[in-house]
């Protein structure tokens, strides 16, 4: 939501004294002018004498007049809309509740959706003392908002917000960011082709625009396609929307980042390391994603029987999981 801040500005007290003067009526006689001269004259002498010591306080700044007019038209606007949108949200919440059941549990979640309203509700409030009026006060006319997440109307700070989610249709999340997805299937995978599909058409808006199809589920793709039935390897995550593309993808819940641990080998010591492919399918048993994943190397020290190999598992997974590798002797790579 814009703020609708105009150019205007406070009349200065020269205009202000035209104002008044020229709302004296004129006469076409001299008796009836100087009768209104003299019910004016008094008037417009105490005009004068409020102005003179107007004219001698420090004027009022532009800024203040601003500041006054970005709070009116856009923080006091913001809030309540955002006040409005939760109240539609328990409303139909509300409404809901007709099928919980018995009358004691109808009655309880009811209560519950309007506890829930009331703490959005002091959201937009805090959201209105805390961020907006300050950014106002700050001389930032334009671009202050009320940033509260859940009331469906995007803002400034927010990827994205309930159903106002063009950024990422169908997948905003809870805490208003879009998730970081990346793609599973490499143009390097022998089945790269048969994955994705190059030949079909792939462009996307939403999760709903990519399907699923082939002999056995593993073609992501905008339109759906026959293939011939063999045993192929199943593709990593999900058919979904990433950049305009329906391609095979897996989309972290936090922050992605990359962890590494070592082989578990030594210098000048025979060693038969665990491979790769079991390293991630011990990770995916335990519910982690792994977006991406590679070997790599990097020198510790060099010294027989004591350094470690330097070989190392390396894979991109969410902030989330990052203290369940940590535990299991993963570190930020």
């Amino acid at each position: 939501m814009r703020n609708k801040l105009t150019s205007a500005v406070a009349p200065t007290l020269t205009e202000r004294a035209v104002i008044v003067t020229s709302a004296i009526p004129r006469h076409h006689t001299a008796a009836s002018r100087n009768a209104t001269h003299k019910s004016y004259g008094v008037g417009l002498a105490l005009l004068l004498a409020a102005l003179h010591f107007e004219a001698l306080a420090p004027p009022q700044s532009d800024a203040a007049f601003l500041e006054r007019q970005c709070i009116k038209d856009g923080c006091t606007e913001e809030k309540k809309l955002c006040m409005r949108a939760f109240k539609d949200q328990f409303e139909a919440a509300k409404a809901s509740c007709a099928d919980a059941g018995k009358e004691r549990e109808r009655r309880q979640c009811t209560r519950a959706k309007r506890s829930a309203f009331k703490q959005s509700k002091r959201g937009c409030g805090r959201a209105f003392k805390q961020t907006c009026r300050p950014c106002c006060a700050k001389g930032q006319i334009t671009g202050c908002s009320i940033a509260v997440c859940g009331d469906g109307i995007k803002v400034v700070g927010e990827e994205c917000d309930r159903a106002d989610d063009s950024a990422c249709p169908d997948v905003c999340r809870g805490d208003c960011t879009c998730p970081v997805c990346v793609r599973t299937v490499g143009a390097a995978d022998p089945y790269y082709d048969r994955f994705e599909c190059a030949s079909c058409a792939n462009d996307c808006t939403s999760e709903a625009n990519c399907v699923m199809s082939g002999c056995s589920g593993e073609v992501c793709a905008a339109e759906s396609v026959v293939t011939t039935c063999e045993v192929v390897p199943a593709p990593r995550g999900s058919c979904g929307c990433v950049d305009g593309e329906c391609v095979w993808n897996l989309c972290a819940n936090g922050q992605p980042i990359w962890m590494g641990r070592a082989d578990g080998c030594v210098q000048c010591q025979p060693c038969q390391p665990p491979d790769l492919p079991d390293v991630l399918r011990d990770l995916t048993d335990q519910g982690i994603d792994v977006l991406d994943y590679r070997l790599d190397s990097r020198a510790v020290c060099l010294a027989c029987d004591i350094c470690p190999s330097g070989r190392f598992f390396v894979v991109l997974i969410s902030s989330e999981d990052k203290e369940m590798l940590e535990q299991q002797g993963w570190s930020a790579w």
